[in-house]
């Protein structure tokens, strides 16, 4: 379990919102992390615009709060501070929200990023997948 992986965002809400036809390949990568066969984290914004998306999607609040501090236990938080702010509002990065998970990635020495938009990460000097290509 030495490979440190970096969830992007829409592979979180992905799971916690169980959104098909995404929810599958999530839960698989959440449940290795759970048995503790591999080592994930996410950005710690992803917590906020989860809570966001899933109260938008009509989730009671308990329940939002019940699934974050649970995700929160086999998915800690990636940080953001001043530094990588810096770099990602100078990256070329098409979207802030990527290069700052991009750049607390890199921050926290991750070996792998998954992703269902490669795309989003085409300057990465880390590996990028998407679900199925890390579970296949």
């Amino acid at each position: 379990m030495d490979t440190k992986i970096f969830l992007d965002t829409n592979v979180v809400f992905d799971f916690l919102s169980k959104r098909s036809p995404f929810y599958d390949a999530a839960l698989k990568i959440m449940e290795l992390a759970h048995k503790n066969k591999i080592n994930v984290c996410c950005f710690s914004i992803t917590y906020v615009t989860l809570s966001y998306l899933l109260h938008r999607d009509k989730m009671a609040k308990n329940e939002i709060d019940y699934k974050l501090k649970v995700l929160n236990v086999i998915c800690p938080a990636t940080l953001v501070n001043d530094s990588i702010v810096k770099k990602a509002l100078l990256s070329d990065f098409v979207d802030f929200e990527d290069a700052l998970q991009y750049y607390s990635a890199i921050e926290s020495e991750v070996d792998l990023i998954i992703t269902r938009n490669n795309k989003d990460f085409p300057l990465s000097d880390i590996a990028v997948m998407t679900p199925d290509e890390f579970l296949n």
